[in-house]
């Protein structure tokens, strides 16, 4: 008969867990930081996954499945009419059990589509290939802009932001593609010149690029160009000590964003219960 474990060496033992597993969160980030490339394949598989991980559980996941784009408990998958491989070798993430204020932090296991078989899809929204589908998206970011989006001239590039006029201009020869790699960071640097305009431009370069890959990852878009380029150049604010802090504006932009393009989108078809757009529980 096993023997009972006493209640609070039990809490001490699951404390130990949480920790253990924020510290490996925390590595798996930062070993995201060593390069411009290495960022640019985080955020963008980030995005592919739909930006619904935090920070933390993203990179677990992405460090050990680098083409991951849909991770879910076992019991889900089977829910939802897929089954996990045999042998297959789940990824452990710090997920949230309940809701409200009396939510607690627990390890568990995930994993990704890759490692699962059955007949029902698992859909994922890809753009790059549907005009149409990209004209609707091109609409919605501009409807979420904050600042008016007008035909122009910009400077350089398809469309720029021009602070002392507070608007986004675009090229008349942009084709919405170009548009959906370049308004999102465009949208990014003006919230921030309105809301937040003493910002460091090296946050502020870091935080509009990586908004632009996580949304391009989410809708199965080429990256844009030079996001590694561009990424190198501003990796050097990310530290331990800021690095989710980073990382987390960037989700919360990105998947506003996505999450508006996504409602403006005929809805993918599952032939099981839709949870892909659940909060994420970590």
């Amino acid at each position: 008969m096993n023997e009972r474990i006493p209640l609070e060496e039990w809490k001490a033992k699951k404390q130990a867990e949480r920790e253990a597993l924020g510290q490996k969160q925390l590595a798996a980030m930062e070993s995201f930081c060593e390069s411009g490339k290495a960022l640019s394949v985080y955020l963008y598989g980030r995005g592919r996954l739909g930006s619904r991980l935090s920070s933390g559980n993203a990179a677990l996941v992405l460090h050990q499945i680098p083409l991951a784009r849909a991770v879910y408990p076992m019991r889900t998958w089977n829910q939802n009419g897929r089954y996990v491989n045999k042998g297959a070798k789940g990824i452990t993430v710090l997920s949230r059990k309940g809701n409200g204020k009396g939510y607690y932090l627990t390890p568990e296991t995930v994993f990704d589509v890759s490692q699962t078989n059955g007949n029902t899809p698992c859909p994922q929204r890809t753009l790059q290939d549907a005009p149409k589908l990209q004209h609707m998206a091109v609409q919605s970011l501009v409807e979420l802009a904050r600042v008016p989006v007008e035909i122009g001239e910009p400077v350089t590039g398809v469309a720029e932001y021009v602070p002392h006029e507070k608007r986004i201009v675009v090229s008349r020869e942009a084709t919405d593609l170009q548009l959906l790699q370049e308004l999102p960071a465009l949208l990014v640097q003006s919230c921030l010149a309105l809301d937040a305009p003493d910002t460091h431009a090296a946050e502020a370069r870091f935080l509009s690029d990586a908004v632009a890959l996580e949304v391009c990852g989410r809708l199965g878009i080429p990256a844009p160009a030079a996001s590694d380029t561009r990424m190198e150049q501003c990796r050097h604010i990310l530290s331990q000590k800021n690095v989710r802090e980073h990382f987390d504006n960037a989700r919360d932009f990105a998947r506003t964003m996505g999450d508006q393009i996504e409602h403006s989108l005929p809805k993918l078809q599952y032939h099981a219960r839709d949870t892909r757009c659940q909060p994420e529980r970590g």
